[in-house]
């Protein structure tokens, strides 16, 4: 009796753990994503995005034939070299902003901080023009990091995670936050 009784406990809870593990959640992009923002992806997805001061930033619209995403990676030049570009057409004529994420000596995933002359940022700021950022303007601090999750030189993935904080004389702060990026190269 007492060997049927822990029997039967094991089939029933061997089930209920066996039907929970099956179970798959249901994401709402909405309510996971409430930004808009490309989801943090390592599988070279050619997405990029960003709060930009609070606000969602993707690329958006095309001048001419350029893309407004555009990835580069070579292993061989510098070390490792990379570069970022994005652009965001906002009105009709042609007002934009860009980012362009770039660094040498990247062969592995890694995290880099800055202050660091390995890693450089420009942001081209749509509404004022003379509050562009240039990291290599004495003029601009920048603090945060880029954090390189996946570099996969056969798959070819390019992936990660960035954070800026860029500060120049007689302009707003622009805060970059929650960036993600998944490419192909």
């Amino acid at each position: 009796m007492k060997n049927t009784f822990i029997l039967t406990l094991v089939i029933i809870i061997s089930s209920i753990i066996i039907s929970c593990s099956s179970c798959k959640k249901n994401i709402d992009p909405q309510v996971d994503n409430p930004y808009g923002l490309p989801n943090a992806t390592q599988e070279g997805k050619n997405t990029l995005g960003f709060l930009l001061n609070g606000q969602p930033w993707t690329p958006k619209g095309q001048l001419g034939t350029s893309a407004n995403l555009t990835f580069y990676y070579d292993a061989t030049f510098s070390a490792g070299v990379f570069n970022i570009g994005a652009y965001r057409i906002l009105d009709n004529q042609g007002s934009m902003e860009k980012i362009n994420i770039f660094a040498d000596t990247i062969q592995n995933a890694q995290r880099i901080s800055f202050p660091t002359k390995k890693l450089g940022l420009i942001f081209r700021n749509a509404t004022n023009t003379n509050c562009d950022f240039l990291t290599a303007e004495s003029t601009t601090k920048v603090t945060g990091f880029i954090d390189i999750k996946k570099l996969d030189k056969v798959a070819h993935i390019f992936s990660g995670e960035f954070e800026f904080t860029l500060t120049k004389t007689n302009c707003d702060t622009v805060k970059i936050t929650q960036g993600r990026f998944d490419l192909k190269f």
